[in-house]
């Protein structure tokens, strides 16, 4: 998936553009004019490349990005995969960068793309009209990359899942934070809110609605919304069954989680 990418000591290339590796993104200037600030390092573009090596997302899909930081991401999915439109949001107050415009203007960029700031990612009624107005209601595939919090990345996930096509993926970033060791005294997210939970939960979910089509008992219409999980170290991926999403209405995963006494 990633041969067009040029790799050097501390970046790599693609399109033109240069993207820095190990860096976050500290003021509203981002990368400025020197390269797009790029958070997701070799060990997790593998991850992807497993996933999706053989079998890649379709071009002319249309993605949304929860997280925006310096548009970095939304620069390098379009680039690669190549989808009419991605629409991507962050709560930050900042605004794209010099690099970011750059790029959009550029023929590196084929793709319409949406950049929405001050935007949470648990403002269910704005994400949805994000994926009505940007994405004409088409929703193919979710990265989910923002808070890496248990209760705003849940609520995304309930509201954007029954929205995805059917064989749509809703792909969660980093959710395995909470279980590495020895987290430094200065980690930026906060003990109590880790996203393994919501991990193990979407798989209760998919695992009960999967129990309907065993045994003597009437079959469930919803067995088949999630069709499929797969989890690598630092990706989750839940894969959009064929069911009719009208027949899921006010989707939680509460309502399909089993706990026994």
């Amino acid at each position: 998936m990633f041969e067009q990418l040029v790799w050097h000591d501390d970046r790599f290339e693609l399109g033109g553009f240069s993207f820095l590796l190990g860096q976050h993104r500290r003021d509203k200037m981002g990368g400025g004019d020197t390269g797009f600030i790029f958070g997701k390092g070799p060990r997790l573009l593998d991850q992807y490349q497993a996933l999706w090596g053989t079998n890649p997302p379709p071009p002319q899909s249309h993605i949304l990005e929860l997280g925006i930081n310096d548009g970095a991401s939304a620069a390098f999915w379009s680039m690669i995969l190549r989808p009419s439109r991605f629409a991507t949001l962050d709560l930050a107050s900042w605004e794209d960068t010099p690099y970011f415009n750059h790029w959009l203007k550029s023929p590196a960029c084929e793709s319409q793309v949406t950049t929405h700031w001050k935007t949470n990612q648990a403002d269910a009624n704005r994400l949805r009209e994000i994926v009505a107005e940007d994405l004409d209601g088409r929703l193919d595939y979710v990265f989910g990359d923002a808070s890496h919090l248990y209760e705003p990345s849940k609520v995304s996930f309930e509201t954007l899942f029954p929205l995805l096509r059917p064989g749509g993926q809703y792909i969660i970033e980093d959710w395995s934070w909470g279980c590495w060791p020895n987290l430094p005294d200065d980690f930026p997210l906060p003990r109590g809110s880790e996203l393994h939970p919501l991990v193990a939960e979407i798989a209760v979910a998919a695992g009960r609605m999967a129990g309907f089509l065993v045994g003597s008992g009437p079959k469930n219409t919803l067995a088949p919304f999630i069709a499929r999980v797969t989890i690598l170290a630092d990706i989750a991926v839940v894969e959009r069954g064929p069911a009719d999403a009208s027949k899921v209405p006010n989707f939680t995963l509460d309502t399909y989680i089993t706990r026994r006494k």
